[in-house]
């Protein structure tokens, strides 16, 4: 294609006649198709080149994601592994095999990482080489502190257990050790352990050379020479202990724990200058960049103007005759009297006059491809409106199936009806046991906006119930506010993003209901009354500044002496601010909370209560009010 148009411009500029229209506009043509051609270029190399810079960038984040989840399972190591009798026993730690495979996988990451920095820097390369040299010495210093931590034991294993089995032999009464200084010891023992300060080891140093002179003075007996030798390999082992202490390091201040510290941030810090060389070479992509668009476009420019200086000097005047004379024809409604002024040039604009006999054909073309683009956009608004159906099919694949419901309880009902096709109000439930949790939650904003919201609510549900196994109210609600303050770095930031949610927890052994709500409230009917809970005036997430945000879990019981069932209703703001009746008013909570309980005494069957709620509100928008706001109601009956 490329040989055909250069092979056309080629035979067309050497058999062109210079002096007409033609040649001067193609001519105008083709310099413009050049710089439009060299601007596009330019513009698919500079996207090429940010999209690596990009890629490289979100390589380098896992990379750093990596680096902090290997520390934080150190930290866990030592903290929960190093005091669990049961890995001296199996020498197996879940904490070392997923240390060892995050650094496999982040080996994999850097490698990955690297071949992706050749192409800009290889300054960045050897960087990370770099990096992979002070990781090997990193996971060595881990595997000597696993090794030490082993050879120390706890309780019963290693050297904490040789000591144990020797001092209860002097505990013994048959080998006649002073009791009082065996305690003694054996209380300054549990104070280094415990404080790891060398002033206990005297202490303990101290006390055994005193009972070992006292069972020195006594006779020599089987008794004495078991309880001396004892009293040494107790001493010998809580020696060794201290040494194998003071390898391991006390507070990442000494030791083995001192140098996986210092490693730990020598590799957050080449980290860090390898971000800042990869930001650095971005900003030289991108000013490289801007100065060749700038460039061309200044090119253009002149290039246009020059184009325009010698073409519309040429064209003005005879272009002028043409214009007046098809204004007096459209001003005389096209009469056969008027005639076009015949333009006597040897260009294309003497040819022009003779071809606007031809106008009206050329307006009923000209018709018919308008009509086209009317039909094109109709079509591009179709498509619109099929990928937020689409949309909606993901959402509702997300959002939990309704038959879930069924073996909790007795009865239920979602009245579930988004605003734009999808949704920014959402409900969930999942069953843990005996508890089940329902969740109804409004999302800032509606839909599009609102349903990415909705579906990153899901997600964090689905993490703190499933996976933290978290299933009391408040601190459901505690944790999903962490992790939108998290995720959408509202700490930093004025992200505004939040959303009300209530959460009912169902426990059927203890018959009884947990909830909390984040601003929104609980509504529930017993024995023909009816109560309400309010949520905390506080929303899940938002710019709220506050450091621990905390949320009131408030119980009911179901369990009735006349065994009559309890209803349950929780809500979005969507059907009671809809705005509706003869004078166009909001809908409001107090109607809507007489309206649920002249319900729950009508009508029991869960079904047709949310009939009657879809009717109301159908009636009381009517035909002059629409949807303002996504509308969730969700009801549940419980029975003792």
């Amino acid at each position: 294609m490329y040989l055909a148009i250069t092979t056309f411009f080629t035979d067309f500029f050497a058999n062109a006649s210079r002096k007409t229209l033609k040649f001067r506009i193609l001519l105008a043509f083709s310099l413009f198709f050049v710089l439009t051609l060299a601007l596009i270029v330019s513009v698919i190399w500079f996207d090429k080149e940010e999209n690596q810079i990009d890629r490289i960038i979100a390589e380098l984040h896992r990379v750093n994601m990596k680096v902090k989840g290997i520390n934080s399972l150190e930290k866990d190591f030592i903290s929960y592994e190093a005091i669990n009798p049961q890995f001296y026993a199996t020498d197996e730690s879940i904490y070392i095999s997923k240390h060892k495979e995050m650094l496999e996988h982040l080996n994999t990451d850097l490698s990955t990482l690297q071949k992706s920095v050749k192409t800009i820097s290889k300054d960045i390369s050897i960087q990370i080489d770099s990096v992979r040299e002070v990781l090997d010495t990193y996971e060595q210093t881990f595997d000597s502190l696993v090794f030490f931590i082993k050879e120390r034991g706890f309780k019963d294993y290693g050297l904490e257990g040789e000591m144990r089995t020797n001092i209860h032999k002097l505990e013994d009464p048959r080998y006649k050790a002073d009791q009082v200084k065996v305690l003694t010891i054996r209380r300054y023992e549990k104070d280094y352990i415990i404080r790891k300060e060398t002033i206990y080891a005297q202490k303990v140093r101290q006390y055994v050379i005193a009972l070992q002179s006292e069972i020195s003075t006594m006779p020599i007996s089987p008794e004495t020479l078991i309880a001396e030798e004892a009293l040494q390999d107790y001493f010998n082992a809580f020696l060794e202990l201290v040494r194998t202490d003071e390898k391991i390091g006390f507070h990442n201040n000494s030791g083995l724990r001192r140098d996986l510290s210092i490693t730990s941030n020598h590799i957050s810090h080449r980290l860090q200058l390898i971000d800042k060389k990869i930001l650095r070479e971005a900003e030289i992509v991108n000013w490289k960049v801007k100065f060749a668009l700038f460039a061309i476009i200044i090119l253009s420019v002149l290039l246009n103007i020059l184009a325009i200086y010698f073409v519309v000097k040429r064209l003005a005047s005879p272009i002028i005759q043409l214009s007046d004379s098809i204004h007096d024809t459209i001003r005389s409604n096209f009469a056969p009297e008027t005639q076009i002024t015949q333009i006597r040039t040897q260009d294309e604009i003497g040819t022009l006059s003779k071809d606007l006999g031809l106008m009206l054909s050329r307006v009923q073309e000209r018709t018919a491809e308008v009509t086209r683009q009317k039909e094109q956009i109709e079509k591009k608004n179709r498509n619109i409106t099929n990928s937020i159906n689409y949309a909606k099919r993901i959402q509702h694949a997300v959002l939990p199936h309704i038959e879930q419901l069924n073996s909790s309880v007795n009865d239920y009902f979602i009245m579930f009806k988004p605003r734009d096709i999808v949704s920014g109000d959402f409900y969930w439930f999942a069953h843990l046991g005996n508890r089940t949790v329902v969740v109804a939650a409004d999302c800032t904003g509606h839909g599009v906006p609102g349903a990415f919201m909705s579906m990153a609510g899901c997600t964090y549900l689905n993490q703190i119930v499933h996976l933290q196994g978290v299933t009391a109210p408040d601190k459901i609600l505690y944790h999903l506010n962490q992790n939108i303050k998290k995720e959408f770095k509202q700490e930093n930031k004025e992200n505004r993003d939040g959303m009300d949610v209530a959460i009912c927890v169902i426990d059927k052994e203890k018959q009884i209901i947990e909830f909390a709500g984040a601003k929104n409230p609980l509504i529930y009917i017993q024995d023909g009354e009816i109560y309400e809970i309010d949520g905390d005036k506080l929303p899940v997430g938002g710019t709220l500044n506050d450091r621990q945000r905390t949320y009131t879990k408030h119980i009911v019981s179901y369990a009735s002496s006349t065994h009559s069932p309890s209803f349950f209703y929780m809500f979005s703001d969507g059907y009671q601010d809809q705005f509706g009746g003869e004078n166009g008013r909001k809908f409001m909570k107090k109607r809507l909370k007489e309206m649920l309980l002249n319900v729950t005494l009508e009508q029991q069957q869960m079904r047709k209560q949310k009939e009657v709620l879809e009717r109301t509100m159908t009636e009381w928008m009517g035909g002059e009010h629409s949807q303002i706001d996504d509308i969730l109601v969700v009801g549940f009956k419980l029975c003792p």
